[in-house]
């Protein structure tokens, strides 16, 4: 049987190496750790010994806490995610480039629309 350490939420984030709301995520996620709720009124998952020895360096401090994500096979997804991203950056500043462009199109549509107004308002014969 696995031994569990019983921790906050919050206790849990520090010891892993994440966010509050990982840590959440993460005992949802693990159906099978226990939880109990103190005296106090706070609830406290049971985090697997072994889970809390990987997530620290061999110094004992806090490890770089992730949150399972590289464990599942996921870095191909994340780097490929990245690409993804900076291709979506390079489109989104050729995109406002465009649209700069197209802004000072049409200032210049309207200045010459507002010149034309004004000679139109003058009389037929003083227009010649």
């Amino acid at each position: 049987m696995a031994e569990y350490e019983f921790l906050t939420y919050r206790e849990a984030a520090e010891r892993l190496g994440i966010t509050l709301a990982s840590a959440r995520r993460l005992a949802t996620r693990n159906k099978g750790w226990p939880r109990q709720t103190g005296n106090d009124g706070l609830t406290r998952i049971g985090i697997p010994a072994e889970r809390l020895k990987a997530a620290r360096h061999d110094d004992g401090t806090p490890g770089a806490g992730n949150d399972g994500a590289a464990d599942d096979g996921k870095g191909e997804t994340l780097s490929a995610m990245r690409e993804h991203i900076a291709t979506l950056r390079d489109a989104l500043t050729r995109a406002e480039a465009r649209a700069d462009k197209a802004q000072e199109e049409a200032t210049r549509a309207q200045i010459e629309a507002a010149e034309l107004r004004g000679r139109m308002a003058r009389p037929w014969w003083r227009r010649w």
